[in-house]
């Protein structure tokens, strides 16, 4: 299987997100360590490895990991979304 990679991920109108809401994975200009937390993609794009999303409670930390499971779900089995 291809390998996919996102860049960013914006979500809105969905569950707690009225406005737009962005979660980028490029990397700062912090250099420190970036062999350990970076991918270098192509000779000009770095994407992080991971992401930690933290905040209190109620602050949509889950309505996130759900709106992306949703698009990995439509990449990885469109035709199960047109039957639905």
């Amino acid at each position: 299987m291809e390998e996919i990679m996102i860049l960013e991920f914006s979500v809105s109108n969905y569950r707690s997100f009225k406005e737009k809401q962005t979660l980028s994975f490029e990397p700062t200009s912090d250099t420190t360590n970036e062999e350990y937390y970076c991918h270098q993609l192509t000779p000009k794009i770095k994407l992080l490895k991971f992401a930690i999303l933290y905040g209190s409670n109620a602050s949509g930390k889950t309505n996130i990991l759900r709106a992306l499971s949703f698009l990995r779900h439509i990449a990885i089995k469109p035709r199960e979304m047109e039957d639905e």
